[in-house]
Formats: C-alpha cells, sequence, structure tokens
C-alpha cells in the first residue's frame, strides 16, 4: 500500500506521492527521484524488483514518472482530475475527482452488498460448510473495520542523516499494512496542503494518517501481510532539487488515444 486502487505501483506509490504533494511550498517547485525495492515472500517463492521514479510538483499539480514501467500519473488539482498515462500503449485515461469519490462509496456498498448475500446463502450450507464460511466472512468485516478507521501514526523521536538532511522518523499501521518513514522538515517549509485530499480516492481515514506526517520522506518502508504473502518495499529518494518546472510538464503527450478509466489494470 494490498488495496488496489489503479495500476501495479499504485498502492505503495500513492502513499509517497501524497507525502510529496503535502510538503511542496506554495512558491517553490519541486523535482525528486527515487529508486524502490520491492520485495515479496509467498509459499511458492521469493522475488525482488527494482524501480526507479521521478516527479515533479507544482502547488497545484503533480506528475509521477514510474521509468521502469513505463507509466505515470498527473493529479491537476486546479482542473479537479487526474490522468493516469501508458507510454508503452501511448493511451492515457481520465477521471475526475467527483467520480473518484462516487467509485469509492460504490465500492464500500458493494462489499456491504456482498455480505448480506454471503450471509443469507449460508444458511443453506451444511455445518460444517456454514463455520468455514462464517470464519472468513468474519476476517472479511474485521478487514473492512479496520481500513475504516484512521491509521495509527506515531512520531518515535528518532533523528537520522538522510542526503544531509535531518530526518524524523515516523510509524505508521493501518489494517495489515505498516509504514516506517523518514521525514525531513529542512527541505521545505511546513504549509497547509489539506486541499489536495479532496476528491482523490485516498481521501478517508488512511489520508488522515498522512496528514500527520510533516515534511518530506527521503526513506520509506511499508510492508503487509496477507494470505500468507509478505511484501516489503524501500523506497529511497535519491536526489530532491527546488527548480521552476515548466508548465508543459503536466499536460497529456501529444497523439495519445484516451480509454475507460481502469481499462489498463
Amino acid at each position: 500500500m494490498q488495496v488496489k486502487l489503479h495500476s501495479k505501483f499504485n498502492f505503495l506509490s500513492w502513499g509517497v506521492i501524497i507525502l510529496f504533494l503535502f510538503t511542496t511550498p506554495v512558491w517553490a517547485d519541486l523535482y525528486y527521484e527515487m529508486t524502490s525495492t520491492e520485495y515479496s515472500s509467498t509459499p511458492g517463492g521469493e522475488t525482488t524488483e527494482v524501480g526507479h521514479q521521478k516527479g515533479y510538483v507544482k502547488s497545484d499539480r503533480m506528475r509521477s514518472e514510474d521509468l521502469t514501467d513505463k507509466q505515470a500519473t498527473i493529479i491537476r488539482l486546479d482542473k479537479e482530475l487526474m490522468w493516469e498515462i501508458d507510454h508503452n500503449k501511448k493511451t492515457y485515461s481520465q477521471v475526475t475527482f467527483a467520480e473518484l469519490k462516487k467509485l469509492y462509496s460504490q465500492q464500500k456498498a458493494a462489499m456491504e452488498q456482498s455480505q448480506e448475500q454471503m450471509a443469507k446463502m449460508m444458511e443453506s450450507l451444511p455445518p460444517e460448510q456454514r463455520a468455514m464460511m462464517e470464519k472468513q466472512m468474519q476476517q472479511a468485516m474485521e478487514m473492512q473495520a479496520a481500513t475504516s478507521k484512521p491509521p495509527e501514526v506515531i512520531k518515535t523521536g528518532k533523528k537520522d542523516k538522510i542526503l544531509g538532511y535531518t530526518c524524523q522518523q515516523y510509524k505508521m499501521s493501518w489494517s495489515n499494512m505498516t509504514w516506517d518513514m523518514w521525514v525531513s522538515e529542512e527541505i521545505v517549509p511546513e504549509i497547509d496542503f489539506s486541499k489536495f485530499y479532496g476528491g482523490l480516492l485516498m481521501a478517508g481515514p488512511l489520508a488522515e494518517g498522512f496528514s500527520e506526517v510533516k515534511g518530506l520522506p527521503l526513506k520509506m518502508v511499508v510492508e503487509t501481510e496477507a494470505a500468507g504473502t509478505h511484501s516489503r518495499t524501500t523506497t529511497e529518494t535519491t536526489k530532491v532539487k527546488t527548480k521552476k518546472i515548466s508548465d508543459d510538464e503536466f499536460e497529456l503527450p501529444k497523439g495519445y488515444t484516451e480509454v475507460p478509466h481502469g481499462q489498463g489494470e
């Protein structure tokens, strides 16, 4: 972070993206480069993947580029929409903040309806099967309850130097996920970036947790446990620079074809 929102690097990358958004001074543009190492352990074996990302941020817009998979996400607060770009297929999709809010509500309603249907179906099952289904349903309900609450955020008081900047350690836990973040307030001053929450699918309990993290994240370790699978993604910022960024970086590539949102997932 998994909870799948849009594409491969969605959940984990959204956490990094949001933190960058919430720590950018309005009078400066931000350029950053990151390297991510994703380790996964399953009953079938272990895998490790390394990816590279870069991004640009202005006060009302952001572009995140996955250089490994050649995917990009552009958030335009001025237009209240988001574009997802696939450079491999030369396509893009568009979704407004209002549509994301509606989708989030629909997903919650669909989950509740599914639980009701399962409860009715269990009434006709033999006792042994019903007991197994009840256990699975209880686990699903516990997961839903956990994700409906804001995560627990702890500022540990520990400090470290990364890229020459003093960083504070934050720990956050939410459902079956944990974050270990090293965040610096020396790079940019603190400002209120609550406006970036509006309309985004990440708005809600998880976003409330990220709002407590003050500064620019230079290192983040995210771990997830689910159904016998353990994943750990370490994202390290390798370069941070404040400079003037052209508005052209936040526009759609010319000649790309629009496809329905979610089609490429």
